[in-house]
């Protein structure tokens, strides 16, 4: 028999990666940097930089700026022993474009700490 913190997410990952894909779709920055710890650090796979939080939740609101519309399907989401795994789809409307943009695919692996995500890796095809 499995005990309730056995069964329990890590951190509740699974509501942190809701809220995250929330705050993409609302195109909130101060939400994201909200789910962030202090010290967190985000890389991405199509230039391999590392961030830190302030550079990270800086650069989504320069694209949220960008943007008229941000739609998110969940492809697939699953805690692990860390945080979570996420992958979506993402399409966007840039701002005074009359038609929808491409569509990316996006894979988030997370790493979820006291409720926050302290690390975040975002594979992106481009």
């Amino acid at each position: 028999m499995k005990s309730a913190a056995a069964e329990r997410t890590p951190d509740d990952a699974l509501i942190v990666a809701e809220a995250f894909t929330r705050a993409i779709e609302e195109r909130d920055a101060a939400a994201l940097a909200a789910l962030y710890t202090d010290e967190a650090l985000v890389w991405h796979s199509h230039d391999q930089q590392l961030q830190p939080k302030d550079d990270a939740v800086e650069r989504a609101r320069l694209w949220f700026l960008s943007l008229d519309e941000v739609s998110v399907r969940v492809v697939s989401r699953s805690r692990t022993e860390l945080g979570f795994v996420q992958e979506h789809l993402v399409t966007t409307r840039m701002r005074g474009a009359s038609q929808q943009g491409s569509t990316k695919p996006i894979c988030l692996v997370a790493t979820v700490r006291g409720g926050r995500i302290s690390r975040l890796n975002e594979y992106i095809s481009v």
